[in-house]
C-alpha cells in the first residue's frame, strides 16, 4: 500500500455509485446507501473487512435513481474519488439502509470493470499523489503559490501590523 512516492490506493476498488453528490479529495461526506448493489458493497466489504485496505472504496457519481436500481449497470463516469469509510451506521427502519461517512483520499480513473454483481468492482489507476498525508504540513501559503500565496502573505502581514499597533495604543 506504500511506495517510494507516497501512499498508493489498491489497483482494484469496489465502487459506491451515488447520486447524492461528489466526493472530493480531502473532504468528508455522508452518503446514504439503500440500493441493492451498494448494500452488498457495505455488507461484504466494509462490515466484514479486517484490514484498513478493505475500508478503501471508490465513489463515483451516478445519475440513475438508486430506488430503481435494475440489473443493468448505468453508464459510469470514468473519474471518481477513492475514499476511506470512517463510519458505517445501519438501520432497519423504515427500510434497511446504511449511512456512510467517507473521507476522500485521491482521484482515480476507471480502467476496466471486473464485475458488476453483487457490487461493482473496477480496475483503477490513481491520478493524484497522496503526499499531503505523508509529508508534514507547511506553515501556510508562500509566495511560490502564485496570486493566492501573495494575497495570503499580505493579509498575514497586515494582521500582524494591526495586532502590534493595537498593543501599543
Amino acid at each position: 500500500m506504500t511506495s517510494a512516492g507516497g501512499i498508493q490506493i489498491p489497483s482494484r476498488l469496489p465502487l459506491l455509485l451515488t447520486h447524492e453528490g461528489v466526493l472530493l479529495p480531502g473532504s468528508t461526506v455522508r452518503f446514504s446507501v439503500g440500493s441493492p448493489r451498494n448494500m452488498q458493497l457495505v455488507s461484504q466489504r466494509l462490515l466484514k473487512g479486517t484490514s484498513l485496505k478493505s475500508t478503501i472504496i471508490g465513489v463515483i457519481p451516478n445519475t440513475r435513481d438508486p430506488e430503481h436500481d435494475t440489473d443493468d449497470l448505468p453508464t459510469l463516469h470514468k473519474i471518481g474519488t477513492a475514499g476511506i469509510a470512517v463510519q458505517v451506521v445501519g438501520s432497519n427502519w423504515p427500510k434497511p439502509h446504511y449511512t456512510l461517512l467517507i473521507t476522500g483520499l485521491c482521484r482515480f480513473s476507471v480502467s476496466s470493470l471486473l464485475k458488476e454483481r453483487p457490487f461493482v468492482l473496477a480496475e483503477v489507476e490513481q491520478l493524484d499523489k497522496l503526499e499531503q498525508y505523508t509529508t508534514p504540513a507547511t506553515s501556510g501559503a508562500s509566495a511560490e503559490d502564485g496570486e493566492l500565496g501573495e494575497l495570503s502573505q499580505k493579509f498575514y502581514q497586515a494582521a500582524v501590523q494591526v495586532c502590534v499597533s493595537d498593543r501599543y495604543r
